[in-house]
Formats: C-alpha cells, structure tokens, sequence
C-alpha cells in the first residue's frame, strides 16, 4: 500500500477511535448488549402471518422446504376475479373480437340473417358467449368462460318474428343464460365507445393500417379492380401513412378489409369474407359492423389528425407537436 494512503488511513481511524478489528470502541460496551439489541430489531421488523397448513396449503416443488411458508405481502384483486372468472374482461376489445369471430365462423354452414339489433355475433360475444358448436338444424351452442354456462340459438329464427319476440330471446335466452353470479349477466361491453368508430379508440385503426402497409402483402399482386375513394383523398391518406405502394390495398384496409388470399378479403370486425372482385361495387359489411359505412373512417382519419399533409414526413418543433395534441385532446 502506498505509505501516503496508509498514513491519512490511520490518521482517519485515530479519529473514529475504530480498532485494528473495525469494531467501534464505546465505552461501556459489550457483546451481550449487541446480541440484545439485535434481538429486538428482529422483533420489531418482522410480522408472524396466518400460513394455510396442511394438505390444502400450497405446495411449490421449485423451493425448498424451509422457504414454503413464503407468501406475497399482498395479493391483486384483478388478478384473482380474473382466475376466478376467466373470460370476464368486461373491456377487452381483442377478446370481444376473438367471439365474435369464432360465432361468424361457426355459423357460415347455415345461412341466416342475422338481427342488426339483438341477436348477432357481435351482440352475443358482448355478452360473453363463444361459439361451441352447431348442427345440420340450425342451431348454434355457444358457451360463456367464466360461467360454463351454455345456450342453444335457433339460428333460423323467422326474419319477420316481432320485435317483442326478439327482445324476449335476447333478454331471457342471451342475458339470463349466465349464472346469478356471472359478471356478464348483468354486464355488457360497451359497444359505443369501445368498439363503433370514435376518436377515442381511432387509433387501433391507424395502427391496423401502419402495420398491414409495412409488410409485403399478395393483394396488390392480385387482380386489379376500380377504386371507391377519391383520387385526391387517397394520396393524403398516402401521406398520412407514409405509404408509396398499391392505391388498391390501401383502399381495403381504410374501409375495414384485410387480404387474406389472392382473390379473397375479409372484414377486420364483422369477419365476413367477399371476393376482391366484387367489393368496390358491393357493401359485404354486416348491418351491424363499424364499416358499413365504408368512407367513413377514412374522413374521420383526416378531419381528427391536425396535420399539415404537406409537410408530412418531416419532423415538427416539439412546441408544434405539444400544440397538436393540446388541439387534439380538447375536442375530445
């Protein structure tokens, strides 16, 4: 050790009055009184808690014995209803959307016409029930996660049945056909703001569109067919997305399409398929899906961004853009 570095070390150590072992030097000192301070520490730092024993306690083969009476300080409320009741995010679109797909696709073997207001897939998955199976006669078993309750649907309930009748299938059928104390009993999803288009959820779409356009995709390969939007709207909406490909795909992803084949779209809410063909001269939207009408989230995209398309692409003043979403947020 340097002689210099040991002299100032001992000079500090005069001073602290701290011995060769490192113990502090006090008088009146002794190893009893550590031991009894020690203890009370101990005391006072720790809390005995209420362990479950016996058979029914928890067992995790991963820890070794003496850690098995471990336990969280505190548990999440969230985390158990939703083990409780799994399947009951009463406010998760993916899930929603999931229902509702897999009730359009198990229905496709029977053809019906659906309710626009009380029974369709997407009313159906807004109350929790998921496609289970369905038969030769029409009839469609759906099934609720957090309940494992069923309800059996006659799909080919007769169009011209009154409105009375509907509501009655709906609310004792649909509603009622959970548990007493199933939280899609008396819960809906809230498909107004949640899932119709809206500024407060626009940016799942923008989101769906930046993704499909930033990957090669097979419908602008596929055969062309005429265009439903402006040609002026369109290359805004190119500025807007930062998009320099085909006017076509981005055509279907604005009035909700997604490719899924060379020939074949499908719609990203009410999933139903249609031929590319087809579907700049027809509406192939259920009566009940956020698209049907088909231009409009293309005109809510550009009236709800406050952007000036010109200078799209280029980077704004952080006061510019700190402007923009003051603007954006009080018209909320």
């Amino acid at each position: 050790m340097d002689p210099d570095v040991s002299d100032r070390l001992e000079v500090v150590r005069r001073k602290l009055d701290v011995g060769e072992c490192g113990t502090r030097r006090h008088k009146g000192w002794s190893p009893g009184s550590d031991e009894h301070a020690r203890g009370i520490l101990k005391k006072w730092r720790y809390r005995s808690r209420r362990v479950p024993e016996g058979r029914g306690s928890p067992w995790n083969r991963f820890l070794p014995r003496k850690l098995q009476r471990l336990t969280p300080l505190h548990d999440d409320l969230v985390e158990l209803a939703v083990r409780e009741w799994h399947g009951a995010r009463l406010c998760n679109l993916q899930e929603l959307l999931e229902r509702c797909s897999g009730i359009q696709d198990g229905s496709r073997s029977v053809v019906v016409e659906w309710d626009a207001k009380w029974i369709n897939p997407l009313s159906l998955a807004s109350k929790g029930w998921e496609f289970s199976s369905s038969d030769h006669k029409g009839r469609m078993v759906c099934r609720c996660q957090s309940c494992r309750k069923t309800i059996v649907l006659d799909l080919r309930l007769e169009e011209a049945s009154s409105e009375y009748l509907r509501q009655s299938y709906w609310v004792n059928g649909v509603s009622k056909g959970h548990s007493a104390c199933c939280p899609w009993r008396n819960v809906q999803f809230d498909l107004e703001k949640e899932y119709y288009l809206h500024k407060s959820n626009l940016v799942h779409d923008i989101e769906r569109i930046k993704k499909a356009v930033s990957k090669p995709c097979s419908a602008s390969k596929a055969e062309k067919c005429p265009g439903t939007f402006p040609a002026d709207q369109l290359t805004q909406l190119k500025k807007v997305f930062h998009y320099n490909g085909d006017d076509q795909l981005l055509s279907l992803l604005v009035r909700g399409y997604e490719p899924i084949g060379d020939a074949v779209v499908r719609c990203s809410a009410c999933f139903r398929n249609a031929f590319l063909r087809n579907c700049s001269a027809l509406n192939y939207h259920e009566s009940w899906c956020r698209y049907r009408e088909e231009n409009k989230l293309a005109e809510m995209i550009l009236s709800s961004l406050p952007l000036d398309l010109e200078s799209c692409g280029k980077p704004d003043s952080v006061e510019k853009r700190l402007h923009n979403l003051e603007t954006y947020l009080e018209e909320l």
